[in-house]
């Protein structure tokens, strides 16, 4: 039986007996010499340098396991984490609002296809009629000036008096995987926080038999509404408002609003143009398209009956990065109160949302790193001189005093 060594384990087996033998040898000569001298005279001539030694040790240890050790995986892994901060400001930017309808789709539509009533996704119906374009999906849903009309405007309230001010607005339509149609409210006004309010008047004209039960709208910055597109909101909660619709019945809702600024380190600059990117990077389809709930994106081609399924299945089930995408790197949290007014009788469906900050503050939070190259020596370098009277001052005084002499 033959036994084959390789070229380590005989150096192990080597380094081993010279490292045995060298300790044997050394604790004879330790204590023939502890022996020789007196135990007294060994303290008293080296005993203040031993203490020392273990006492820079001990502290030396603790530094490293206490802090050293942290500083070290924090800086080389970058970690971060938010600052944060208050601004006083004297207007702010009113958030984009987006109208979406509860249940999405129109009872008598469904009812017409003879799908279950709890039909509710894109989903649900792609899948009952075998295939829809968008002119079949917007048939399904609530449609602006065909079945409702916006009114938007500004209230202004200076020296007691209440001046109305209408908004020029533009709606996009905006097809979503969850909530139906919803229509992207967009403009560009800016409120006084102390004196200014925007109003939101809603009519419904409609069927009165696909009368919604309720509205939800969507308060956003002008690139946070693309989270309502799949329900996706990776870095907070959204703030969505869900308002009843009551038959014959004009409702006034008041929103006190707060707003917050986050400020990332890395992230997008445009959700449209990172998803088309990543499309192309990673589809695996025949075929490049979109399908129409993706109807936003920019120089989009629409997929036909037979190219959707993959693009669909690739985009909506499989692919991880609409995450990625929907990381902007500047971005603006709303936190919304919602309150109850007045309620009156009317020949059809309204509802009258107020919107108004409620202080003139903004916070804002900034991904900054845990540990910079900079707060890195100088903590360090502190905490040297804490545990051990570390100072470079010291240290290069000794060098010099040395070479002089």
């Amino acid at each position: 039986m033959k036994t084959s060594i390789t070229i380590n384990q005989l150096l192990t087996f080597l380094f081993g007996v010279f490292a045995s033998n060298t300790l044997k040898n050394w604790s004879k000569c330790m204590c023939q010499c502890l022996t020789n001298m007196e135990l007294e005279s060994v303290l008293k001539k080296y005993g203040k340098f031993i203490f020392k030694c273990i006492l820079y040790i001990i502290l030396l240890i603790s530094f490293i396991n206490l802090y050293l050790i942290d500083e070290i995986l924090n800086y080389t892994k970058g970690s971060t984490t938010l600052s944060s901060r208050t601004e006083k400001v004297e207007f702010l930017e009113v958030p984009y609002m987006t109208l979406c309808f509860d249940p999405p789709f129109k009872p008598s539509m469904i009812s017409k296809h003879g799908l279950p009533k709890h039909t509710k996704t894109f989903t649900d119906i792609y899948k009952a009629l075998e295939g829809m374009d968008m002119e079949m999906y917007e048939n399904f849903s609530y449609k602006y000036e065909k079945d409702f009309d916006i009114k938007l405007d500004i209230l202004k309230f200076t020296n007691g008096s209440r001046l109305t001010e209408e908004i020029d607005f533009e709606i996009q339509k905006v097809v979503t995987f969850r909530n139906g149609l919803c229509h992207l409210i967009k403009y560009n006004v800016n409120l006084s926080v102390s004196n200014d309010k925007i109003r939101l008047h809603f009519s419904y004209k409609g069927h009165n038999s696909d009368t919604p039960e309720s509205a939800k709208i969507l308060l956003s910055s002008p690139r946070g509404w693309y989270g309502i597109i799949m329900d996706d909101w990776p870095l907070f909660d959204p703030a969505i408002l869900t308002i009843p619709i009551e038959k014959q019945q004009a409702l006034k809702w008041s929103t006190k609003v707060s707003q917050t600024d986050f400020q990332y380190m890395t992230g997008t600059e445009d959700f449209g143009q990172c998803l088309v990117e990543q499309i192309d990077r990673n589809s695996i389809c025949k075929t490049k398209c979109y399908p129409f709930l993706f109807n936003f994106l920019p120089n989009h081609t629409l997929c036909n009956s037979n190219e959707h399924p993959c693009m669909f299945d690739m985009i909506v089930r499989r692919w991880k990065y609409r995450y990625e995408c929907l990381h902007d790197k500047k971005t603006i949290q709303y936190k919304a109160s919602i309150y109850p007014g007045w309620k009156s009788k009317t020949n059809g469906s309204e509802i009258f949302f107020w919107v108004y900050f409620d202080k003139s503050t903004k916070d804002i939070k900034e991904e900054v790193l845990v540990v910079t190259t900079g707060s890195l020596i100088g903590s360090v370098g502190g905490s040297l001189g804490l545990f051990l009277g570390f100072s470079f001052f010291t240290y290069f005084s000794g060098i010099i005093d040395k070479v002089w002499s």
